[in-house]
């Protein structure tokens, strides 16, 4: 099993193909999904993902892999330390 250290010095990238797939490396863990969203953490910081149909085909944490389908609409990534809003907390 991978340490806590390594896992945070996984090269991280991300490929979006066509807006209709893509996959993510580095990807520590899957904090939230459903078909609208996915929000993972990952070596660059939290990680959402959404837009429409979304499904995660593939995910191995042990590696730091997750390739996903659906129409993506919007990515945005949240900085360590980020201060986030009550609402963003609550429904974000």
């Amino acid at each position: 099993m991978m340490q806590d250290k390594e896992k945070n010095h996984l090269p991280h990238s991300l490929i979006l193909d066509g807006r209709e797939r893509g996959s993510v490396t580095g990807v520590l863990g899957v904090l939230a999904y459903d078909a609208r969203a996915i929000r993972m953490k990952t070596a660059g910081g939290e990680l959402v993902l959404q837009g429409e149909g979304l499904h995660i085909e593939n995910l191995s944490v042990e590696c730091g892999e997750l390739s996903f389908t659906g129409r993506v609409d919007t990515l945005a990534y949240r900085g360590v330390g980020e201060r986030q809003s009550l609402l963003s907390r609550l429904f974000g």
